[in-house]
């Protein structure tokens, strides 16, 4: 069966809405569906190359179309007014690590302005991701910053779930000084702010990502969390 899809204005996240009756033969088949969220393959009826990967959280279009943010669809290059065909991807893991960098040195500024509110905009307006993905966030009901998925581990299109081991934000590696790797072990995160710059400090087991102003560090291991502070304050 297919179905439209269609740009719509005021969705302020990555996901889909779906038409009532799509709704109605999904949950047919998979009962409860409305308390999940979904990952979705849409294809296109026209073209073999037409596939996106797109999460459904619930969300109930206002017409008989399959209604996606406008700047979300830029984003994946998903036309509007396409017809597709709908299937649940059953399959789709949580991602355990996910390097993403905002595609603009605009983008940069205003993540720089808002990391905090950045990191946790995220996993709520985002789900389903994958390696070269671009996805647009939404801060304070306007502001919009549009990030570039770098890699992704699995390298499918995985999910983020609402407590990732790991979200790496990373400058350009055109810009990037230096890149080192230094043993750590930490199970908390901080986020500092000195002067214009933004340490970021993301902890889950096994990695930590620091960014700076047009540095990147990443740390491995085990390393006290008073040494990397000396480390940061004394990098600059």
């Amino acid at each position: 069966m297919e179905f439209e899809v269609r740009h719509v204005g005021g969705i302020e996240n990555c996901f889909v809405s779906l038409p009532l009756h799509l709704i109605q033969i999904l949950e047919s088949t998979r009962p409860g569906l409305s308390s999940q969220v979904l990952s979705l393959e849409l294809r296109s009826s026209s073209s073999s190359s037409g596939l996106w990967t797109v999460a459904w959280s619930g969300a109930t279009s206002s017409s008989s179309s399959i209604e996606v943010a406008r700047q979300f669809a830029d984003c994946i290059s998903l036309p509007d007014h396409m017809m597709v065909q709908v299937r649940v991807v059953s399959n789709v893991t949580n991602a355990t690590l996910v390097t993403i960098e905002p595609s603009s040195e605009d983008d940069w500024e205003v993540l720089e302005l808002n990391a905090e509110q950045a990191e946790a905009a995220i996993l709520k307006q985002v789900r389903t991701v994958h390696e070269a993905m671009k996805f647009p966030l939404w801060l304070h009901g306007h502001a919009i910053i549009t990030f570039s998925v770098v890699s992704t581990f699995p390298k499918k299109p995985c999910n983020l779930c609402l407590e990732p081991k790991l979200l790496l934000l990373q400058r350009d590696g055109k810009r990037m000084q230096k890149n080192k790797t230094l043993p750590c072990s930490l199970m908390r995160k901080i986020i500092l702010q000195r002067y214009h710059c933004v340490f970021r400090i993301q902890i889950e087991d096994f990695f930590i990502n620091v960014m700076l102003m047009g540095s990147s560090l990443v740390f491995h291991s085990h390393l006290s969390l008073i040494c990397i502070l000396k480390l940061l304050l004394n990098f600059h």
